[in-house]
């Protein structure tokens, strides 16, 4: 099970730094394209051109950028998540499960018996904590 984890993480870290170094890029690309929004007021004047066009193309450009950064950000989301959760479950399958920030101590209920186990700790509420929230 530990080797499952291991691959998963194996093959999706390339994965991830591939994304990561393609989202700086479009991330430049979106602040050099944002800039040249001042730059075609200053052409118009001096060279004449259109500048209703240059603008609308900038535009487009911006837009288009936003877009894919959009969905490569999603993926990068998305790909954190998935080696988050793996390296949880390899820290779980490994004993240190116990060792989570978030251990649901605030929705113990001593009444509870599904709350706390024999050996007094809130392992019901661990498990539900090895979960990951996207976003």
């Amino acid at each position: 099970m530990q080797e499952k984890y291991q691959s998963i993480i194996k093959n999706r870290e390339p994965d991830l730094q591939k994304a990561k170094r393609r989202e700086n890029v479009l991330s430049w690309l979106k602040l050099a394209s944002i800039l040249c929004l001042v730059v075609p007021p200053c052409l118009a004047i001096s060279i004449h051109i259109a500048f209703a066009a240059s603008f609308v193309l900038v535009l487009i450009v911006i837009i288009a950028v936003s877009v894919m950064h959009n969905r490569l950000r999603g993926k990068v989301d998305y790909l954190e998540g998935i080696i988050e959760i793996c390296n949880r479950h390899l820290d779980r399958i490994n004993g240190k499960w116990t060792s989570f920030k978030d251990t649901g101590a605030e929705f113990s209920d001593g009444n509870a018996g599904y709350s706390v186990s024999r050996d007094g700790a809130m392992n019901f509420l661990k498990e539900l904590s090895k979960t990951f929230k996207w976003g």
